[in-house]
């Protein structure tokens, strides 16, 4: 292995636009010298947080620098790195996690690595952003502290990967105290997670798979879909890829342009790599977002940590009702050259993808930024003609090279499993034969702040469907943390209207200062949601100098209790969307009366959200006929946060009365009175009602930017 890197290291750098994707991890130095290892500890066991994992590593050709940038051949303290007795840098001051079984020492867990800068860049001061996605080993390493490193670095907003996943966790059972434990530890069941099981047991099952070239789904059944690959995989050459992927460039990054144009060397143009008809006839197809069967479902959460398992006790989607929760756990089933395009996870939530089978050097190429980032690679995408937030471009990695902010590759073989933290934007190439993974997401608190303050603005500029209804997972969520606070109290929770979470989650148990840490984050965002659909009562009054209007008619006047619910309220609240933007409509929006009651066989029910009515969206029928609704009265709904922030506060007055004051939250600040008493935020809830209120009654107003006077009646 040091033979074949020294090798490797001997050739010269290749040119970024023939930067292969074998090269690319092939150029990292794997080996740790023997002096950084005896340096390293255990940092878990000894009950420090695994926040070392991101200290600089040592490497022949790099350092991290103040600008977040790793500059060749120093270290930070800018002197040359040391070298280890077989040549290599070491990695000093980099610390160990996890425990080997069996051993007393801890096992050593290569850093993340730079890759090479390439000799091409115009700009010779620029250095390579790519750097190597940290990797744990899952036999070397305790289950429960591969949780808490990978909840460390979902917190930090960096990817990590777990290898050997499918040889080292076998099936979980739960104990008393709540801690996941193997009960049995065993490969995979390869019979049942089979392309052969997917033939025999739903082989009719019609698929909408994804033309790569076109951009588009097509029909397929499992049979065929399965045969085709197959095919293509033996015209390949029986899982090793004919057409090695090269560097995606500008000739092919887009969705809906040919996926044969890849940048090959000159020596693989001259060969016939396709010989086979099919490859001209049939396209290139990719089954993408397939719904996975629920025996595997099943299997994959018997033998997952319960904090990764899809709908488990550590993903919030739980507090949906039945009806409400997406279904989001699916399998990818490629071949070479097929991909996804450069996205971010769906509102913000946790990725996680294992490889549970490939052929033969098949594997997967993954490009991943920090969830810090994601306006910096969006930024890129849109520089070189493509969006990260359509779906429909692969950003070519010769642009990729130019970026000024970290990018993680890695390149994923079965049993690794890669978690990708909220927001971080990533795409994915497949190389050589067939490759199938298993890919969920997983609704935490943290992702539910970056989803609500992030995520939602985007998408309602984008029109992407909203699915995980985040609003309503908020308010469910106040309700079981206030139940969960009033049994810590010692009191009956009562009844609620609301199907309750699973008993067994995460939440429940939290010790006290860190439940109330957890709990006033909740009540942060109820109390945001809230904000975003209640109307201010002093709203006409404070913003009458900024209109033409001279006199205020009584009728003006914004009465709540004038507003009319849903008529599914009773039934099944919180199940509308905006017909325009696709976002959720948790309590508060528009309807159109005429397209409801229209004999039209075409038309439907119409609902708008806030901020289309506010923006002056409407169906056919204009908005002067859309009629403001709401499930549940706004009264009702402030005083469960002002019952919420009154257990807040009575748990927190119990838990420093028993001993933990020094480490609990201080009292609560957030504030009841949702009327704005500052100027100027008003809600969009209150600004949809004004213009409501001026189009009814036929009075003009003034734009804010060009003072021009428009009648909006």
């Amino acid at each position: 292995m040091q033979q074949q890197a020294n090798l490797v290291r001997a050739r010269p750098l290749p040119r970024t636009e023939d930067l292969r994707f074998d090269l690319l991890l092939a150029a990292v130095p794997t080996t740790t010298a023997p002096e950084a290892t005896e340096q390293k500890s255990n940092r878990l066991l000894s009950g420090e947080t695994p926040g070392a994992c991101n200290r600089t590593p040592r490497t022949r050709w790099s350092t991290i620098s103040e600008d977040g940038l790793e500059r060749p051949g120093e270290t930070s303290t800018g002197k040359a790195s040391p070298k280890s007795k077989d040549g290599n840098t070491a990695a000093n001051g980099y610390s160990s996690i996890g425990h080997h079984r069996g051993s007393t020492q801890p096992p050593t867990v290569p850093p993340p690595k730079s890759l090479p800068e390439t000799t091409s860049n115009p700009n010779p001061t620029h250095i390579s952003p790519f750097r190597e996605i940290h990797r744990i080993d899952a036999a070397a390493v305790r289950h429960d502290q591969i949780t808490a490193i990978a909840d460390d670095y979902i917190r930090r907003g960096i990817p990590l990967l777990v290898s050997n996943v499918t040889s080292s966790w076998g099936r979980f059972a739960t104990e008393s105290q709540g801690v996941s434990s193997i009960e049995s530890k065993m490969d995979w069941d390869q019979s049942l997670l089979s392309l052969d099981w997917m033939v025999e047991k739903m082989g009719g099952t019609v698929l909408q798979v994804r033309d790569v070239a076109a951009g588009r789904d097509t029909p397929r059944t499992v049979s065929e879909f399965v045969d085709y690959i197959r095919r293509r995989s033996s015209v390949m050459g029986k899982g090793t890829s004919d057409l090695d992927p090269m560097t995606l460039t500008a000739e092919s990054n887009r969705v809906g342009e040919s996926s044969h144009s890849l940048t090959v060397s000159g020596e693989q143009r001259s060969q016939k790599v396709m010989s086979s008809a099919h490859s001209v006839d049939e396209p290139l197809l990719y089954g993408k977002d397939i719904l996975c069967p629920p025996e595997w479902t099943e299997y994959l959460n018997n033998h997952l940590p319960e904090y990764f398992q899809y709908k488990g006790p550590n993903d919030l989607v739980t507090a949906l009702p039945k009806r409400l929760q997406p279904d989001n756990l699916m399998v990818y089933i490629g071949v070479d050259k097929t991909h996804t395009p450069a996205h971010t996870d769906i509102c913000g939530a946790v990725g996680h993808n294992i490889m549970l089978w490939a052929e033969p050097n098949s594997t997967s190429f993954w490009f991943i930024a920090a969830s810090g980032d994601e306006h910096k690679f969006a930024k890129l995408c849109s520089q070189n003609g493509g969006s990260l937030h359509t779906d429909s471009y692969v950003c070519p990695v010769d642009v990729l090279a130019t970026a000024d902010f970290p990018l993680y590759v890695a390149e994923q073989r079965p049993g690794d499993f890669i978690i990708v933290p909220p927001n971080c934007p990533h795409q994915v190439v497949n190389k050589g034969g067939i490759t199938m993974k298993a890919a969920w997401n997983r609704m935490t608190l943290s992702a539910l702040e970056t989803c609500f303050s992030q995520v939602l603005p985007v998408y309602r500029l984008y029109f992407k469907q909203e699915v995980y209804r985040i609003k309503t997972v908020i308010h469910r969520l106040l309700h079981y943390m206030a139940n969960l606070a009033t049994v810590r109290l010692g009191r009956d929770s009562g009844t609620t209207t609301y199907e309750q979470f699973p008993p067994s989650t995460i939440l429940s148990r939290l010790p006290n200062p860190v439940f109330l840490q957890e709990f006033l984050r909740a009540l942060s965002l109820y109390r945001a949601s809230l904000k975003d659909e209640w109307i201010d009562e002093r709203f006409a009054e404070q913003t009458l100098h900024l209109s033409s209007i001279t006199a205020l008619p009584s009728r003006f006047a914004m009465a709540p209790d004038q507003i009319e619910r849903y008529a599914d309220a009773s039934t099944s609240p919180h199940c509308r969307s905006c017909n325009i933007c696709r976002a959720d409509i948790w309590n508060r929006g528009y309807t159109c009366k005429l397209c409801a009651a229209s004999q039209d066989e075409s038309d439907e029910e119409f609902d708008a959200c806030l901020y289309c009515y506010a923006h002056g969206r409407s169906c056919k029928h204009g908005v002067e006929n859309l009629v403001m609704c709401e499930y549940f009265p706004m009264p009702q709904l402030l005083a469960e946060l002002e019952e919420a922030v009154s257990t807040f506060e009575e748990l927190r007055r119990s838990a420093a009365a028993s001993g933990d004051e020094d480490q609990i939250p201080g009292p609560c600040l957030i504030e009841c009175d949702l009327n704005n008493d500052h100027g100027g935020n008003y809600s969009v809830a209150s600004i949809a009602r004004y213009r409501e209120r001026i189009r009814q009654i036929g009075l003009s107003t003034s734009c804010h930017a060009c003072k021009s006077s428009k009648n909006l009646a």
